[in-house]
């Protein structure tokens, strides 16, 4: 998912593994900065941890939320049976306030009840905090210390069964 306020494309370069994927891969003007929208490209990855590295190709580049992994036609006939496919939105994730220090408060809106898992990522991926807690009903709030973050963004990602939700999350 990435965002591109400026009136042009924006492309960057795609390497996995340290090989060149995509040379020029496009990410067109979304209108505004906070408008969403989503680019694709095939890329063949080995199993187990993979490096893959997006990289302006121009002065500039768009503001890139986070990346998914899907599989490929091939390997999708095979997954078919073990996998209903991407999972669903959890809901409606919020986080007040942000940018933050301290502590955030997280808000869900979902009929959703029973155990969540909340994993906070950095910017290169890496898992900062993980919690767990029950959620209710309906609109739900959680208050998420912050104390060993470091000001920077995140990732916040909320999983509930079989469905995830998505915030990001600036730390001062």
């Amino acid at each position: 998912r990435y965002a591109n306020g400026s009136a042009a494309n924006r492309p960057l370069r795609l390497e996995v593994n340290g090989a060149v994927v995509n040379a020029g891969l496009a990410f067109a003007p979304t209108g505004a900065w906070a408008t969403w929208a989503t680019a694709s490209a095939p890329a063949t990855l080995n199993a187990g941890p993979n490096k893959v590295r997006l990289t302006a190709t121009g002065s500039n580049g768009p503001n890139v939320d986070y990346l998914t992994v899907t599989p490929g036609a091939t390997q999708s006939r095979a997954l078919a049976t073990a996998s209903a496919g991407p999972k669903p939105a959890a809901g409606r994730l919020s986080v007040f306030p942000n940018p933050a220090s301290g502590t955030v408060q997280l808000v869900l809106d979902s009929e959703l009840a029973g155990a969540v898992q909340v994993t906070v990522t950095d910017a290169l991926g890496r898992i900062q905090q993980r919690v767990e807690f029950m959620k209710t009903r309906g609109r739900f709030a959680h208050d998420l210390p912050l104390g060993r973050l470091a000001a920077g963004s995140y990732i916040v990602a909320l999983d509930q069964g079989n469905s995830r939700s998505f915030a990001r999350l600036s730390v001062e």
